[in-house]
């Protein structure tokens, strides 16, 4: 018995000295505040891969023509991935759709080509920034401001800007919003750590110079996804001081969270499916600390409940700090329920993912 106690006792040591070093991170990382309030002098190329998009994609449109009213230099380009029905994007002048297959014919309509619309997208650029979007995102008032000026102040080689989730009225809904938070938090916290882990490809942003010196996504096409982490850690590798996180929730894109359990998993199936891939370890390390933590929880209930109250108050005192941040409204309450709740959702993650092979 005393073994195992021992293994609980250090396996929480270093899941709290994870959460620990998250919230210091995060609170470290200076938020980002716009120098010019007119950013009508920076060019860049926003590329929005999309595949079957929604009527979402024209919402986004129409932002972008507002935000980017202004500015006469900036170009947007439309990716159709492999789309079943002709995508009718409003003519304008800065605007231009590209059909991925017919620049490359041999890939297949029943693969995720993400990492190849973008490639094309970067080939065909007429600037040094590209700005890339998921087609299903809606745009915080002020992004363009930010993001231009961003790129303006630190010419970065790479960016990441933060994506959340909209807010509807029920539990799954609550619980994923935090989630994703969250997790988000805790990749600008790794960056300042200077142990990166996670962005998002919804909104991210990188110097076309930075991404052919990388090579791109070459050695990776055959991995299912993966477009946002592979470029970032690539990146990272060879331009660690050049790789940022916009800390500002105005440059923030916003997308609808999974609807079902089963829309959920199957999209926690797929970004499991490229841990295997990483080119940075320390993802699977700090991904490995967080699952053994969970295991342990869920393992230890009637044997440890010591342990697990001091997981529960680890989770409730970095979820609160974010969540002030973040302006959530989540009471006491709901943070300690959910943070029960969250290693039994872990682990039905993994289990979906095995029996999905």
């Amino acid at each position: 018995m005393l073994p195992i106690i021992f293994i609980a006792v250090a396996i929480i040591f270093l899941y709290c000295l994870l959460i620990y070093a998250y919230s210091r991170g995060f609170e470290n990382c200076p938020s980002y505040t716009p120098s010019n309030q007119n950013p009508s002098h920076i060019s860049a190329t926003i590329l929005i891969p999309c595949r079957n998009p929604s009527e979402q994609l024209h919402i986004l449109f129409q932002q972008l023509k507002h935000q980017l009213s202004d500015n006469h230099t900036c170009e947007i380009l439309v990716i159709d991935d492999f789309s079943n029905n002709e995508i009718n994007i409003e003519a304008q002048e800065n605007c231009k759709l590209i059909q991925l297959k017919n620049h490359q014919p041999q890939l297949s309509q029943n693969k995720n080509n993400k990492k190849e619309a973008i490639a094309l997208g970067v080939s065909l650029a007429s600037h040094e920034y590209i700005i890339c979007l998921d087609s299903d995102v809606s745009l915080s008032e002020n992004w363009w401001l930010v993001i231009s000026n961003f790129i303006h102040d630190k010419k970065p080689k790479f960016a990441a800007g933060l994506h959340r989730y909209k807010k509807e009225n029920n539990w799954l809904n609550d619980f994923l919003v935090l989630e994703q938070d969250i997790l988000t938090a805790s990749s600008i916290a790794a960056l300042q750590l200077r142990i990166p882990t996670m962005c998002n490809g919804a909104n991210m942003l990188f110097s076309k110079q930075a991404f052919v010196e990388v090579n791109g996504y070459e050695g990776l096409y055959h991995v299912n996804g993966g477009d946002d982490l592979f470029l970032y850690h690539r990146i990272y590798k060879k331009f660690p001081q050049e790789t940022l996180y916009i800390k500002n929730l105005k440059a923030t894109v916003y997308s609808s969270a999974p609807k079902s359990i089963t829309e959920l998993f199957n999209q926690r199936s797929r970004w499991i499916s490229k841990t295997t891939h990483y080119e940075n370890n320390w993802v699977n390390v700090q991904g490995g600390i967080i699952l053994a933590a969970s295991v342990l929880s869920i393992i230890s209930i009637p044997f440890l409940p010591l342990v697990i109250m001091i997981k529960v108050l680890s989770d409730v005192f970095y979820a609160r700090k974010i969540n002030r941040y973040y302006g959530n409204q989540c009471t006491i309450l709901n943070l300690i329920v959910q943070s029960f709740c969250y290693p039994f959702y872990v682990l039905a993650v993994i289990f979906y993912r095995l029996r999905e092979g």
